[in-house]
């Protein structure tokens, strides 16, 4: 095995490359047995987020396998020694464990309707409402004692609440997780291998290789936060909600043919193809109609858990599932060629693709929020929110007062088929003993994608039209779509259009087809190597095909082939009156599981609202590049030892980025702008898009304009084994940027209508991205430091120690061998930018001011990481208060609202004049990513380090047969390191740990 991290040759696609030659054997029979053992009952050891009665959960791991190889004889048949050789192996990987997290469930007081202990972080009773008491002018009266009469429960939340995981700790989980589980986490990994060799005469060679891998791993889905899976309750099975179960099934195969031409030309050619297969689906059983036994909407008799947002746990249900299947061919040709000083090596590639893609499914969703249980506030005006810490989430689940219900019709199976045409030449110049030149151009061509059937689209900015490769009535007599959607979104104002009359390619994208890639690079070794000094320096431009699961199965995802019906009580284009937040001002009509499961229609042609969204791609979809250099310097030193110090810088280019051109500003914005409140009635959901008005809600375009630096320092210092050991330590500083490259999690970019006058530096694409998005990519740790290093035990025949150890003795203690590994990391972290009134510079403290914190009900000792925002109602409260604080304590960002016993206390919302005059409440916001001064601020977190440790020894037998034994400790200390601090408050517990627990692991291997 050789792995190449950097200055790859022209002959490989991408900079980090691993090459792996494998053989089947010799003429006489090899092969190896061995097993890898785990469990709790051998050094499992305890983290910080294990309960104080802590008993090491389950955990059986086993790793264990066979293989063997040799020649292939059949008497009386064939004699395959010096010609034919085979090897077979096989390996299973178990887990059987349970995973210690922190998460969310309701207190128990809460789910019998007593919310008197209902508190956010900065100890403020959230008010709650009764709906039932709402008078024509929207107010209403609270609950007494913020109780609310258990009979009027709701048939959803007793359901809910009876599956729903109790807390382990007394902590308000508003402000700290009250739940300590242990989640399942279980993986079966079967494994066979097969290869077999055969030498026709000594200038031609062949091989077979065929590998079978199943994977079937069962987890937390911990999406889209971190939650407990459902337990069992009210006829519904363990895991209805909050777990997932992934399927694997990876088949390959290849065949390889060596002809060796002359001494100087050898030709490699290899035929190879992989079946891949992955389920991802739901836990508990996902074929259950759940919708029905809940009583909520399921207009197209969707199998599975829906998603119930808006209550402290989140239900992420299980109708997430999607399905891949993938046929990948490559055929690749190697030839090298000796001429002189010259070692050429040229040949191709062609790699056809083709994919079975089921895209991800979008849940039925029933959503809760603030609105039922909340007081009107009139002076908010027209907007109608609602006061300040008044309503929740869990009392409007607890009444069934969801805000909206959606249905949705999901997208078709879809067949995709992708090639690739690459060719290369490299000339590996050997100038002379001190020089080496590698000079290299790899040509790849990329063809666009192609989509059976034509279920993709693009978007036609200049004619706001839907672009889509045939007829509308094919997608309906093919059974894609029905003529219903298709009236509804005309009714709409949807317009299609052919691609030809958009002006691109009928397949929606452009082919790549002169992708170049310049190797270069040089090795040099001055002093006319007389100091053993070697400089080394590269260059090369890589290119990355685009990958399927990000961006071509997106569009199926679209109308006309799916369809989001839904029935929302806070829109202003389905309330009774056209004004936003009707539940808000207007008594409670349906209960969520007693008279809901037919709210949602979705059986005429006007039952999809204006506001339909659509995700396409930028036709012009470039494969993704990256531009790397690098120079190093080596030289060795005494006692055996080297350093090597490397400069390596690395620049992406054309990473996927979405663009939500038309992205709706906040109300601040839209109303500071146009001195009037957001329209309401039919298009209250499409009136303030900067794009377009009437049709369209947020629709975004992958595009390829997303970018990455990396400047990095790498020093490495090695010492080769002698007089009993090596060792190497290695320091890696890196600064790492980034605008894109990570789908829709991060760096989205937002049409400059979203921000109040004044705030960009520009508005043409280049300045607004950099604006919205360069920062640094917290993914990659500033400074790494790493060792490994490996000890001859120094007891035993011949040395230091039972020197002359007889027979036995020696075999008892004798002949071990210490390895360990271990590693140092920093980590960032991005503090908060939500608030909008005074602020401060960032003050570290790190670990100098521990602090005492009682706003969760219990009270811990922290550390005050950085200046973050405590409220100042707790900052010395006698109860649920925060001790302790650095005196002059500032925090870097308040709330606009920071005085307590204010009405807005710790919001920012502030008086805005319209034209007509009228002052209304509306929370203030600049703009979304880079409006605050805080967005590109990132922090150095705690640093951890931990180390691993081997002890192992092999054991001789016979001369052909030896058992090799190793104990390995992972984490061997037992190092719990330090996650980062909460962003918002810069407080930093001691929750959780950040490395996983001391595991110690046994493995014997009997070779022979």
């Amino acid at each position: 095995m050789r792995l190449e991290t950097t200055n790859s040759n022209a002959q490989f696609a991408t900079p980090a490359t691993g090459i792996i030659t494998s053989k089947s054997g010799t003429n006489a029979l090899h092969g190896s047995l061995f097993e890898t053992a785990r469990n709790n009952a051998i050094g499992i050891a305890k983290v910080r987020q294990n309960p104080s009665n802590f008993a090491a959960p389950h955990y059986v791991r086993n790793e264990f396998g066979a293989s063997a190889g040799g020649p292939v004889r059949m008497p009386h048949l064939y004699n395959g020694t010096d010609k034919t050789f085979f090897f077979f192996a096989y390996e299973r990987y178990s887990l059987r464990s349970f995973a210690s997290e922190l998460v969310y469930v309701p207190k128990l007081e809460w789910r019998t309707g007593d919310f008197s202990t209902l508190t956010n972080s900065a100890g403020i009773l959230q008010t709650l409402y009764d709906p039932a008491t709402t008078n024509s002018a929207g107010q209403r009266t609270p609950f007494a004692g913020n109780k609310i009469d258990p009979s009027r429960e709701s048939p959803l939340a007793k359901n809910i609440l009876a599956i729903t995981p109790l807390p382990t700790t007394a902590d308000n989980p508003n402000v700290t997780p009250n739940l300590n589980t242990a989640g399942i986490n279980n993986s079966t990994i079967p494994q066979y291998n097969f290869r077999i060799d055969h030498a026709v005469n000594e200038a031609n060679k062949l091989y077979l290789r065929y590998t079978w891998i199943d994977q079937n791993q069962a987890t937390l889905r911990n999406y889209p936060s971190n939650s407990a899976q459902t337990i069992a309750g009210a006829g519904f099975p363990d895991g209805a909600s909050g777990a997932q179960v992934l399927l694997v099934t990876t088949i390959s195969s290849a065949l390889g043919y060596t002809h060796i031409f002359s001494p100087t030309f050898v030709s490699e050619t290899n035929l190879s193809q992989q079946w891949f297969q992955q389920y991802f689906v739901g836990g508990g059983d996902p074929t259950l109609n759940y919708e029905a036994a809940l009583g909520l909407p399921n207009n197209f008799g969707e199998v599975g858990f829906p998603t119930i947002n808006g209550a402290t746990m989140p239900y992420g249900g299980t109708q997430f599932n999607y399905k891949e299947n993938q046929i990948i061919s490559n055929i690749d040709e190697n030839l090298t060629k000796v001429l002189g000083k010259h070692q050429l090596l040229f040949g191709g590639r062609y790699r056809h693709e083709r994919f079975g893609y089921l895209p991800d499914r979008n849940g039925d969703t029933v959503n809760f929020g603030a609105y039922a249980t909340a007081n009107l506030d009139p002076t908010t005006g027209a907007n109608y929110s609602g006061v300040a810490n008044t309503g929740n989430g869990n009392a409007d689940l607890f009444l069934g007062a969801a805000s909206s219900y959606s249905v949705n019709l999901n997208a078709p199976f879809v067949h995709y088929r992708d090639m690739e045409f690459d060719t290369y030449i490299q000339d590996n110049w050997h100038v002379n003993k001190n020089l080496t030149l590698n000079l290299g151009l790899r040509w790849e061509i990329h063809p666009a994608a192609q989509t059976h059937d034509g279920i993709t689209e693009s978007f036609d900015l200049a004619k706001k039209a839907i672009v889509i490769p045939n007829p509308i009535s094919f997608y309906v007599q093919k059974g894609y779509t029905t003529q219903a959607i298709v009236t509804n979104l005309a009714n709409l104002g949807v317009n299609f259009e052919t691609p030809q009359a958009a002006g691109i390619p009928q397949s929606m994208l452009y082919n790549y087809n002169f992708n170049f890639g310049p190797r270069l690079g040089f090795a040099y070794t001055p002093f006319d190597g007389r100091r053993g000094t070697v400089i080394r320096a590269g260059y090369g431009r890589f290119i990355y095909p685009v990958p399927v699961r990000n961006s071509l199965k997106i569009t199926a995802s679209n109308p006309p082939f799916t369809a989001n019906y839904s029935q929302s009580y806070i829109s202003a284009s389905q309330s009774p009156d056209g004004l936003p937040n009707y539940l808000l001002r207007a008594k409670q009509a349906v209960v969520a599981g007693q008279n809901s499961s037919g709210v949602v229609n979705s059986a005429t042609t006007t039952s999809i609202q204006p506001g339909v969204t659509f995700n396409t791609l930028d036709p012009h979809y470039a494969p993704d590049t990256v531009t790397e250099f690098n120079a190093t310097v080596e030289q060795p030193l005494k006692y055996n030892t080297v350093l090597r110090v490397t400069y390596l810088y690395d620049h992406g280019a054309n990473l996927d980025q979405n663009n939500y051109y038309n992205n709706h500003p906040s109300t601040y914005v839209y109303e500071a702008a146009n001195g009037i409140v957001p329209p309401t009635g039919q298009y209250a959901n499409t009136a303030t898009g900067p794009y377009d008005q009437t049709t369209y809600g947020g629709n975004y375009i992958s595009q390829k304009s997303g970018y990455s630096n990396d400047n990095a320092l790498q020093v490495n210092l090695q010492r080769l084994k002698k007089n009993g050991y090596a060792f190497q330590i290695y320091w890696v500083y890196s600064r790492a940027f980034r605008v894109g490259g990570n789908t829709f999690r991060d760096s989205q970019l937002y049409p400059a209508a979203n921000y109040l006058p004044g705030v960009l530096p520009g508005t043409d694409l280049s300045t607004l991205n950099r604006f919205e998005n360069y920062q640094i990519d917290s993914a990659i740790p500033e400074h790494h430091i790493g060792f490994n290093g490996l000890v001859d035990v120094p007891v035993g025949r011949g040395k230091k120690f039972l020197g002359n150890a007889n027979w036995l003795v020696n075999e008892l203690v004798g002949g071990f061998q210490i390895a360990g590994t271990g590693q140092v990391l920093s980590q960032w972290f991005q503090v908060a930018a939500s608030n909008w009134g005074t602020t401060n510079p960032v003050q570290v403290y790190k670990s100098a001011h521990a602090i005492t914190d009682c706003r969760s009900g219990v009270c811990r000792n922290e550390n005050l990481w950085f200046n973050g925002y405590i409220a100042p109602g707790t900052i010395g409260a006698a109860t649920n208060g925060v001790s302790g604080l650095p005196s002059g304590y500032m925090p870097y960002e308040a709330p606009i609202n920071n005085v307590p016993g204010t009405t807005n206390y710790g919001n920012n919302n502030v008086p805005l004049t319209l034209k007509n005059g009228s002052v209304v409440q509306v929370g203030y916001s600049a703009g979304p990513s880079g409006a605050n001064r805080f967005s590109h601020t990132f922090l150095q977190g705690p640093i951890n380090y931990n180390a691993d440790l081997s002890i192992f020894k092999i054991f001789p037998i016979t001369e052909r047969v030896n058992l090799r034994i190793n104990a390995d400790a992972f984490n061997a200390f037992n190092i719990q390191g330090y996650t980062n601090p909460n962003t918002t408050d810069g407080t930093q517990n001691f929750l959780n740990s950040y490395w996983t627990g001391r595991q110690i692991q046994l493995t014997a291997r009997l070779s022979f």
